[in-house]
């Protein structure tokens, strides 16, 4: 993998919630995923005591929602109720912490039963080579990250960290930007190079540029004036170089 660059944001506040924060059923969603088939309702009770169960439940209906799995320390109170009424009618409710190898051992085997692969740093340069070869397509960071996550769901391979994904996208954003730039560099003369270099070292460069793209208005004596300085502005920035006049 590339050399680590300052991570880019690949993601606005509303995008990293719907991807790995729990699920915010509503009715019709808890109809969608927390009604089981017969294999999920098999694994659920094989569990050893209802808490586990509970716990194996809830951890099946997120994972067909995210592919992901959560601690699940605050559970949204209405998808207990709803799972106590549809599969543990006659029980009394309760929720108690499962030990960590319960919670691996439930882990592993959703993630079997849905054939999917759990998250490994082995993966990491598979994922790198890949976003590096899409990024020579479009180097936009939406483009980048949706193309990476089909890529994993198409894998079956369960979506890392958020950070693990910034590093990997950013390392591949940065290292294609750098190519870029030294194809176009090493494509100029070295006129056009300095000239290109005396240009961008100009103060509000951009401004200027923005501000010379504009046609005027009118006539008007205000607008004329403008118009002027515009032409001063381009008469100062051919001096950079006589072929630029």
């Amino acid at each position: 993998m590339g050399p680590h660059n300052k991570r880019l944001n690949i993601l606005s506040a509303e995008e990293k919630f719907a991807l790995y924060e729990l699920p915010d059923f509503n009715e019709a969603q808890q109809q969608q995923y927390l009604i089981f088939t017969n294999d999920e309702q098999q694994l659920i009770f094989a569990r050893s005591n209802l808490s586990a169960q509970l716990y194996c439940a809830l951890q099946i209906g997120y994972f067909k929602a995210k592919q992901m799995f959560f601690d699940l320390a605050k559970v949204p109170q209405e998808d207990i109720d709803f799972l106590m009424k549809c599969y543990f009618p006659s029980q009394q409710f309760f929720l108690n912490p499962i030990t960590k190898y319960e919670y691996y051992q439930q882990v592993k085997q959703i993630s079997n039963l849905f054939k999917y692969r759990l998250w490994s740093r082995k993966f990491m340069v598979e994922l790198y080579d890949y976003v590096v070869k899409i990024s020579k397509r479009d180097i936009n960071i939406g483009f980048i990250l949706a193309e990476l996550l089909q890529f994993l769901s198409n894998q079956k391979i369960i979506r890392p960290g958020y950070t693990i994904l910034q590093d990997i996208i950013s390392n591949a954003v940065n290292s294609e930007s750098k190519r870029l730039g030294n194809i176009i560099i090493s494509s100029l003369d070295d006129k056009t190079r300095q000239a290109l270099e005396q240009l961008l070292g100009m103060e509000d460069v951009i401004s200027y540029l923005a501000v010379l793209k504009q046609d005027s208005k009118d006539f008007g004596y205000k607008i004329m004036t403008i118009e002027r300085k515009k032409l001063e502005t381009c008469r100062l920035s051919s001096k950079i170089d006589p072929h630029l006049r």
